[in-house]
């Protein structure tokens, strides 16, 4: 069995590695927008129209809200790992014209600037808490939108570890790449 040359398996690696990470990035492509546009400053037609094309779970924006009123729901997620508590979070409801959202957060305080990806409700217990808002709050019902805020997500972390990943990953195969075509000449 003949081998291929050298230079045309470094070649033909180098161009999956880049390829597989061309489609990561293109898969990606709606957080790497936000992450490196940074939090954009919307209003409340924003936010009432937020949810009417995404799907769940999926990342609408990453926002900037100013000033905003955060009422208690009584709800909090409480992480545990052996019967101690890791972290846990609370839920607000956010007032937004003449309907509600669903905001996690640290404190009421946080929405004098809250900062956050806004997303359609995705999990269990984010649908769980939904449910039990409108049933609890029968003068809401219909009225709680069905997206939120997140404003104790680490946003960046994921697309710092990306970078430190992703960049010397494509620098590498694409140095890769001009080797094997100038050993081909």
């Amino acid at each position: 069995m003949k081998r291929r040359p050298t230079h045309l398996r470094l070649l033909i690696t180098n161009l999956a590695l880049f390829i597989g990470i061309v489609v990561v990035i293109a898969a990606t492509w709606n957080y790497w927008r936000n992450f490196f546009s940074g939090p954009a400053i919307v209003d409340d037609n924003f936010l009432l129209n937020a949810g009417a094309s995404s799907k769940p779970g999926e990342l609408i924006r990453y926002v900037e809200l100013s000033d905003r009123q955060l009422i208690g729901t009584g709800w909090e997620g409480v992480m545990t790992q052996d019967g101690k508590c890791l972290y846990s979070d609370e839920f607000f409801i956010m007032p937004v014209k003449d309907q509600f959202m669903l905001v996690q957060a640290d404190s009421p305080a946080d929405g004098r600037r809250l900062i956050g990806p806004l997303y359609k409700f995705n999990s269990p217990v984010e649908r769980e808490i939904y449910g039990s808002i409108q049933s609890e709050h029968p003068e809401w019902r219909g009225r709680v939108l069905p997206t939120m805020i997140n404003g104790k997500a680490a946003f960046h972390v994921i697309g710092y570890l990306g970078l430190i990943v992703l960049c010397p990953l494509t620098v590498l195969s694409l140095v890769n790449i001009f080797r094997a075509i100038c050993r081909a000449h």
